[in-house]
């Protein structure tokens, strides 16, 4: 995956950020 690659959850439309990639990883944040 492309570093800066965002993954976000959509609940209800409303799109929350919970991943970025950094160095090829997939870095979550929050719980």
């Amino acid at each position: 995956m492309a570093n800066g690659a965002k993954m976000y959850l959509n609940i209800d439309g409303d799109e929350i950020p919970i991943g970025e990639v950094i160095n090829g990883k997939m870095i979550y944040i929050g719980e």
